[in-house]
């Protein structure tokens, strides 16, 4: 039986739909824990990170869950001893860690950020 080139062409546009639908589909899923910050600027320690977090959620195909979420995953990792990077990389399915460290220092507040991609650190 001859196809018809016709037929064809529908087909691919179908396989093609689906691909791209796919494609979309995809989520990309970055944890952000909250930041460390001394007794001077404890408000940065989940205003920052949640801030961040909130711009990540802007972003078409990034999912960032909430900041509590995350912190509760990692306490319950340290209070079981295991590794809290793992754990809190495998139960939020997450492509990217960020964590942070907020200090007083040139006249204002300075943030070191770090964004861990399956185990290489980027410090911004």
């Amino acid at each position: 039986m001859p196809t018809s080139p016709k037929l064809i062409y529908r087909f691919l546009v179908v396989v093609s739909a689906a691909i791209l639908n796919f494609a979309a589909a995809q989520v990309t899923r970055v944890a952000v824990f909250p930041f460390d910050a001394g007794a001077n600027t404890q408000a940065y320690q989940l205003g920052l990170p949640s801030a961040v977090q909130r711009a990540l959620n802007q972003v078409p195909n990034v999912y960032a869950p909430p900041i509590g979420d995350v912190a509760l995953v990692a306490n319950k990792a340290l209070d079981a001893e295991a590794d809290v990077n793992q754990t809190v990389r495998r139960l939020f399915d997450a492509g990217a860690l960020v964590t942070g460290q907020v200090t007083l220092g040139g006249g204002g507040v300075q943030a070191v950020v770090n964004v861990d991609m399956a185990g290489a650190v980027q410090t911004v």
